[in-house]
């Protein structure tokens, strides 16, 4: 299964239209905090580029939504794309193509993703 569930925070954002539809291509901040060895409490930032294409599951209204500083929840899958680098060095890009993108607006706001314990 190739499925991943993201909540956070936009950081960068580029909007275009592509054949009439819009694209947008966003980074979004996520954290993981843990407890270290010595009681204290750690927290990870990890920034996941996410692309996502105006469809049924994603409206235009939502793309337009997101900005800089806006909270998001994104369902979709992991895509990598293999590429060389000036040098010729072999690397990989791993990004999220979103299936469905929610903007929050507030702390009210309906989650879309499911309830993980």
């Amino acid at each position: 299964m190739n499925k991943v569930l993201l909540r956070g925070v936009v950081g960068a954002n580029t909007v275009q239209d592509i054949q009439g539809k819009q694209h947008a291509r966003f980074a979004v901040m996520t954290e993981h905090a843990y407890m270290s060895s010595d009681g204290g409490t750690v927290v990870d930032a990890f920034w996941i580029t996410v692309s996502a294409f105006e469809g049924k599951d994603i409206p235009v209204d939502e793309i337009l939504k997101i900005g800089k500083g806006t909270k998001v929840e994104v369902i979709g899958r992991l895509r990598a794309t293999r590429y060389a680098d000036t040098e010729g060095n072999p690397r990989i890009h791993v990004e999220a193509l979103a299936s469905k993108i929610h903007v929050l607006t507030d702390e009210k706001d309906e989650s879309i993703l499911p309830d993980i314990k």
